[in-house]
């Protein structure tokens, strides 16, 4: 991988441009950093994906545990009201 300025005359009477070799061992360096930081970058991604996949299954678990709740007690005073629905029948029926 050559980048910059990546040729220069070598000076040859036929005037051909070919590419430096310094150019090409800082590119081959440039690459190498590139791709170690590119290693880091995907863990810590990988990490904030781990963390927002907790936190969503967290907050999932807690929302249906919230829902869980609200139903019982609303089956609760169902069950309640209904009780209280058929002994106000019978006491009507007396």
């Amino acid at each position: 991988m050559l980048i910059g300025n990546q040729y220069h005359n070598t000076g040859s009477s036929n005037g051909s441009i070919l590419p430096s070799m310094e150019t090409i061992d800082e590119a081959e360096e440039s690459t190498t950093t590139s791709s170690e930081e590119l290693n880091q970058l995907i863990q810590q991604l990988q990490q904030e994906l781990i963390g927002e996949d907790k936190r969503h299954f967290d907050t999932v678990a807690y929302f249906n545990s919230r829902i869980q709740e609200e139903k019982d007690k609303h089956s609760k005073k169902k069950h309640f009201l209904e009780n209280y629905f058929k002994l106000s029948l019978q006491l009507k029926a007396v």
